[in-house]
């Protein structure tokens, strides 16, 4: 049964499908034109989120300055795969490509690391735009030998506090999410749950444990933890947590679930909820670099520790016995 062109104007070609359309769509130089979204779509009728992206990218000949020599098929359909891929909404891509700051191949790593979100908006929850004078070419043409995760570093580092957000946020970020002065802390969460996050690190050594130096808990191992600040995404508080206590970026992958600890309440330190994230460290030198005497990699859970977080270990992160163990070695 033929299908007529009213039917098919809302069908969404694969990425590969795209891919391949573009290679047969190419001007004399053997470069995709502008305005070739337009075209696909009357021609082939097609529509949808990858059409809606390559429409912004290759709109017109400014715009598509954003690609800067990624103008070769295969190079435009990375492009819109990339995006189109992202929650970004049309209008924050376009902000970003009206920019023709960025050479886009960091995005690739930024995109794999799933930083591109975070990256690209602003700490007041707008889109950020990228200014070329903090994140021109040279990103690409220093890196382009570089490991990925060196190039997530670089490229943090480069738009850090510094790139503004958009309509002037504050770059510093809203005061809520500063730690509270003691005092205000304990009175507070003497009366309500408490909010964190745990940081899970695992390498062929097993789970990453730290151990408390003083406090309540001093002595005992646990998985490295925070509180989460008002108005602080989950995940960036993962990345803060892993900084402070580990001296190391992370990059945050799965959610693997939720800790409760009766034991704390029982002791009287509270009621904390603790919100468990798989991180992968960043860094070339990961594990040797973790290499601390109140830091271990553990694939039997010492005695030394809370409960709660051995029976969640055991069942989410090491899948075996809750029995306690000894440390394998020291983290390094």
């Amino acid at each position: 049964m033929s299908t007529s062109m009213s039917e098919r104007k809302h069908s969404e070609p694969t990425p590969a499908e795209l891919a391949e359309a573009l290679e047969s769509v190419t001007d004399e130089f053997g470069a995709v034109p502008a305005g070739v979204a337009r075209r696909l779509s009357e021609e082939r009728g097609w529509g949808g989120r990858l059409i809606d992206v390559l429409s912004v990218l290759t709109e017109n000949a400014e715009s598509m300055a954003y690609l800067a020599g990624g103008r070769r098929p295969d190079e435009v359909a990375t492009w819109v795969a990339l995006w189109a891929e992202s929650s970004l909404s049309l209008e924050q891509i376009r902000l970003v490509v009206a920019d023709r700051g960025w050479d886009p191949e960091p995005f690739v790593a930024l995109a794999a690391a799933g930083l591109l979100e975070r990256t690209l908006i602003g700490r007041d929850g707008l889109p950020r735009v990228i200014h070329g004078e903090l994140a021109g070419g040279w990103v690409s043409d220093e890196l382009a030998l570089a490991d990925d995760s060196e190039v997530v570093r670089r490229v943090l580092e480069v738009l850090g506090d510094e790139t503004p957000a958009f309509h002037g946020g504050d770059a510093a970020g809203p005061p809520s999410r500063q730690p509270l002065p003691q005092e205000e802390y304990d009175a507070i969460y003497a009366r309500v749950p408490r909010l964190t996050v745990e940081v899970v690190i695992t390498s062929a050594g097993g789970v990453l444990l730290a151990r408390r130096l003083s406090g309540p808990c001093e002595g005992l191992w646990h998985l490295p933890g925070g509180t989460v600040r008002l108005g602080e995404p989950l995940t960036e508080a993962v990345t803060r947590v892993a900084r402070e206590e580990l001296g190391i970026e992370v990059l945050t992958d799965e959610l693997l679930g939720y800790i409760e600890y009766p034991s704390h309440l029982a002791r009287g330190l509270g009621w904390p909820v603790g919100i468990a994230f798989r991180a992968r460290p960043l860094s070339l030198g990961y594990p040797s670099e973790l290499s601390r005497d109140d830091l271990g990699w553990f694939s039997s859970l010492p005695k030394e520790m809370h409960d709660e977080q051995r029976e969640f270990i055991a069942a989410h992160v090491l899948q075996g016995p809750v029995s306690p163990g000894v440390r394998d070695r020291p983290a390094g």
